[in-house]
């Protein structure tokens, strides 16, 4: 009779690892290579028929005389005096270094983005009174919380006395108030009546950049403040019994919300800020 030792070792030789036992600690590689090479061979064809795609719907475009190229949209250039976005006010937001988009002025720039100081401290004030306006349904344009906005941040009064007093106010005295408080932006108001008149309104932006996320576009924010401040000036104009003045701060501010874009005379006209030229 064999031995115990004997069958064990006959056991060991008889026993042949197969593919299986060979290959079995690699298979989880071998699986990740393939699924690498299949996702990017997904891609690969998908960006293939994509580009394919594009470029036969180009075609198509351009056999109807349609313009498919981004410089196509870049408004053509216009002369400095005709230009409403080159008026001295908002010029220094498209001046920069050369070879750069840093601004040449900085202190310009800063004093324009700061244009309503007392207008920028009242807002700032605004939130504390939330529940004083929560019922109205003119809640950012409530006038007489506004007046104690502007006299809370100008004479630091404590907030219990500038709400007694706010309830002190009619809607009328409310009005006058906030007029005489943002009677100090009327001259740069005044400058962009006058350059309104220009024939076109074209921001020069930085088009020729290659990387469009890059492109600063300063003059948005600037405007947006320029638009909240004739708004509350429209409303308060209205409140005061002034309608030609309401009338004429209610175009500006439409006129500014589309110069964002290049604007013809005739498209400027349209919109009623110089319609007073046609009288």
């Amino acid at each position: 009779m064999r031995t115990a030792a004997e069958l064990e070792g006959k056991t060991r030789t008889e026993v042949k690892p197969g593919l299986k036992g060979l290959f079995g600690p690699w298979r989880y590689f071998f699986y990740f290579v393939a699924l690498f090479f299949g996702v990017g061979a997904f891609y690969i064809e998908e960006n293939w028929r994509g580009e394919r795609t594009w470029l036969n719907h180009k075609r198509q475009l351009e056999d109807r005389g349609v313009a498919s190229s981004a410089a196509a949209f870049v408004p053509p250039p216009v002369p400095e005096e005709e230009n409403f976005a080159m008026t001295p006010l908002l010029a220094p937001l498209f001046e920069f270094v050369p070879g750069t988009q840093k601004f040449m002025d900085t202190n310009a720039v800063e004093w324009l983005r700061n244009f309503a100081s007392r207008y920028d401290a009242a807002a700032s004030a605004l939130p504390s009174m939330k529940a004083l306006r929560s019922n109205s349904w003119t809640t950012a344009l409530d006038l007489r919380a506004w007046q104690a906005a502007f006299l809370q941040s100008s004479n630091h009064a404590k907030l219990k006395e500038t709400e007694t007093l706010m309830t002190n106010f009619t809607v009328e005295a409310a009005a006058v108030g906030v007029l005489e408080a943002l009677s100090t932006t009327e001259p740069m108001l005044d400058e962009l009546r006058a350059a309104s008149r220009r024939k076109s309104s074209r921001f020069n932006i930085r088009y020729e950049q290659e990387d469009p996320a890059s492109i600063l576009l300063p003059h948005l924010a600037v405007l947006r403040h320029f638009c909240s401040v004739l708004q509350l000036r429209a409303c308060a104009a209205l409140a005061a019994g002034q309608r030609d003045a309401a009338f004429d701060e209610a175009f500006a501010e439409e006129f500014l919300s589309i110069s964002v874009f290049w604007v013809p005379k005739e498209r400027c006209l349209a919109g009623g800020i110089l319609a007073e030229e046609e009288h």
